[in-house]
């Protein structure tokens, strides 16, 4: 008995580009049809690609710091009256001293806007955020240009300076590295531009993003303005005065680097002590008794912002899961549109396919031929997928953002964009081409 024989690779890769030849020519002879399987899966694949790249940057997107799991935001009691996680400019301090050594903790204030004017520069408004001098160092960043802040920068007093964001740097700068040392007037004060953070840092609230980073003390100018709560008229709170030097008034958004997560709870413990005297005052506030026994009873809670800070998911996480089910239903409907339109024009080759039988060709070489001709089609729509996926996702944001400033995220999903639409067009070509070449 004699063992089977296979073609040499030689024929064997002989074979397979008269196929892909001969699979072209079949195509090109069927313009209308080869058309509509392109642009169908271009466009249902794109669209979906599309709302997947948002998706995944809203739901799994990280800050793109040095081992973004050990970022925490600290919870302990929100705010009087606008009911946010703010702590004073003392509570800051007193965490940070406390565990600086083994979590260290950073601040930064909401984002507000003004105006900034540079030399041979049209006046610009710009988004600004107020930051401990340790904000860049706890992340674990380096500057893209120049340096970041010094602890001497968030003495009270010294001359002003900032750090400007990659992207804002690039538009207003025209990626000029002589921006190191640019004196500047940002609302009225002068300021020296000392560093541009890394390109794809954005901020660690997710969805906004600062174009300048000043060091805290900025706000003592009275030039700097940016969200904050107090206790109230009557407790002594001056609000027309400097924040930093005041116990009663809350502005600051804490971080923390816990290298260690076992030890969490412990910190989180001594951090409780720590703010005993700020829960106290805000307790002696509040006219309802069940009211101060809550704030009393507060503790310290970390909550993971690997993903950055913020409500970015919870806003946009629903509309954005609806829209990627709707996609997905027009990807569907579309895959069984072109697959009937295949299953006709089997049927019309029905001739064609018995001479090449008669002729000695076996089911599976007419079934791979077959599926060489959907693959051919399934890669030019793959092509035109990615790029209006790629087209669609920047459009999407714009218009989700409105007339307000762009939605910051990091749209380069990297390896899971392909996957996904990898696994979609696995999807389109058995619904396509592998099912109605079996029938």
């Amino acid at each position: 008995m004699t063992s089977p024989t296979f073609p040499a690779p030689a024929k064997e890769a002989s074979i397979l580009i008269g196929e892909l030849r001969y699979a072209v020519r079949q195509i090109w002879k069927v313009p209308g049809f080869s058309l509509i399987v392109v642009l169908t899966l271009g466009i249902g694949i794109g669209a979906n690609l599309a709302i997947f790249q948002l998706l995944h940057a809203v739901l799994f997107g990280r800050l793109p710091v040095a081992a973004p799991e050990q970022i925490y935001s600290l919870h302990a009691v929100k705010s009087p009256f606008d009911a946010q996680w703010f702590f004073s400019y003392s509570a800051y301090q007193r965490l940070n001293n406390e565990a600086a050594g083994t979590a260290p903790v950073l601040a930064h204030s909401g984002i507000s806007e003004g105006l900034l004017k540079a030399p041979g520069y049209s006046g610009q408004h710009i988004r600004f955020q107020l930051v401990s001098a340790n904000f860049f160092d706890v992340l674990g960043l380096s500057p893209q240009l120049g340096r970041f802040f010094y602890g001497a920068d968030e003495k009270v007093g010294e001359e002003q300076v900032a750090v400007l964001r990659s992207g804002y740097w690039k538009q207003s700068f025209a990626r000029d590295t002589n921006v190191v040392g640019k004196h500047v007037i940002v609302n009225g004060v002068p300021v020296t531009i000392v560093g541009v953070a890394p390109e794809k840092f954005f901020g660690v609230t997710a969805g906004s993003a600062p174009d300048v980073w000043l060091p805290l003390t900025a706000q003592t100018t009275g030039k700097f303005r940016t969200w904050f709560d107090s206790t109230g008229p009557g407790t002594g709170a001056d609000i027309g005065g400097s924040y930093m030097s005041q116990a009663n008034v809350y502005w600051l958004w804490l971080l923390a680097r816990l290298p260690d997560a076992a030890k969490g709870s412990a910190v989180a413990s001594r951090w409780t002590r720590i703010l005993q005297p700020d829960l106290a005052s805000l307790a002696a506030i509040s006219k309802d008794a069940r009211e101060r026994t809550q704030v009393l009873d507060s503790r310290v809670q970390l909550i993971s912002a690997a993903g950055g800070e913020g409500t970015l998911r919870e806003n946009y996480s629903p509309a954005l899961l609806i829209l990627m089910a709707m996609a997905g239903v027009v990807f569907l409907v579309g895959c069984v549109n072109i697959a009937n339109l295949q299953l006709a024009r089997l049927l019309s080759r029905q001739h064609e396919l018995s001479v090449r039988s008669s002729l000695g060709a076996s089911r599976w070489q007419l079934l791979r031929h077959l599926l060489i001709e959907g693959l051919l089609l399934a890669v030019a729509g793959a092509v035109l997928a990615v790029v209006i996926g790629r087209a669609a996702s920047v459009i999407l944001l714009h218009w989700a953002s409105g007339s307000g400033p762009t939605i910051a995220v990091n749209l380069e999903s990297g390896w899971a964009f392909f996957a996904f639409g990898g696994m979609m067009l696995m999807l389109a070509l058995i619904s396509f081409s592998v099912l109605p070449a079996l029938r």
